[in-house]
């Protein structure tokens, strides 16, 4: 996902709280899903690999550390 105007101030756990405790519903069956975020941001100069590697860390240490996590790549 690519969010514009996001602050590395943002509180990020609280953000994707609602997407992380939401009770899903397929069909008439009530679902508790979890997802784990790892975010990144763009620095001058980088290439879109760089970038999306850096997210794609974040993304399996939030998932290593358990169910509804976002980690932040600095």
């Amino acid at each position: 996902m690519v969010w514009p105007g996001l602050s590395g101030e943002t509180d990020l756990a609280g953000l994707f709280a609602p997407l992380m405790e939401m009770p899903y519903r397929f069909r008439d069956i009530d679902m508790h899903v979890t997802c784990s975020v790892g975010i990144t941001w763009v620095r001058a100069g980088e290439d879109v690999n760089a970038i999306l590697h850096r997210a794609d860390t974040a993304l399996y240490e939030a998932k290593e550390r358990g169910r509804a996590r976002v980690v932040r790549a600095d």
